[in-house]
């Protein structure tokens, strides 16, 4: 999950606390105890969580065993990978989950783009630039496809804002932003069926 924090990006969410918290302990604005409490805490709850991830990883497996076309098991166990950071492992699903859909898949093409937008960030935040890029034009295609999809998949248009963003074209970065709120407002303000 890409974290985006006063103009620094993140690669997750744990990274983004554990500065801010290191931030605050050098300031003298938090003790070091405190600090320690803090950060027990959110290990913890952050363990507590890959512990769920991992026991929905092996039901979706034991799906799998049973019937091993299902794309829906294999996005879903792409996503299980994906929030406990095993990237090459979330992307094999996503493709195999985009590969067996019968149709045009748009959760799995999204998150195929959601993918490669950290691993853009990841590249970038280590001064990798050229593979940075390459992984947000992988994202860019992999958005493109997703609206082609689903047009109304509002969070291909924030991952579209991104990639622009960070290559430098804030005009496109700003209409993709834009298109995608205005989707995720027109479908909060839809009645529900």
């Amino acid at each position: 999950k890409i974290v985006q924090y006063k103009g620094e990006i993140y690669t997750n969410e744990k990274q983004l606390i554990i500065q801010q918290m290191d931030s605050l302990v050098k300031n003298n604005l938090i003790n070091t105890k405190k600090y320690e409490d803090y950060k027990a805490k959110y290990e913890f709850a952050s363990n507590e969580s890959n512990k769920y991830y991992r026991e929905a990883i092996t039901h979706y497996e034991r799906r799998l065993q049973l019937n091993n076309l299902d794309a829906t098991v294999y996005n879903n166990l792409g996503t299980c990978y994906g929030f406990m950071n095993v990237t090459d492992s979330a992307e094999m699903n996503f493709k195999i989950a985009i590969e067996k859909s019968r149709n045009c898949y748009a959760d799995a093409l999204c998150n195929m783009a959601t993918a490669y937008i950290n691993r853009g960030a990841i590249s970038w935040q280590q001064n990798r630039r050229e593979e940075a890029i390459k992984h947000y034009q992988t994202a860019i295609d992999y958005c493109n496809q997703t609206i082609a999809c689903k047009w109304d998949t509002p969070l291909a248009y924030k991952y579209l804002s991104i990639a622009y963003n960070v290559l430098g074209d804030p005009e496109k970065s700003r209409k993709y932003f834009l298109q995608g709120e205005q989707i995720q407002k027109n479908s909060s303000a839809a009645p529900s069926k």
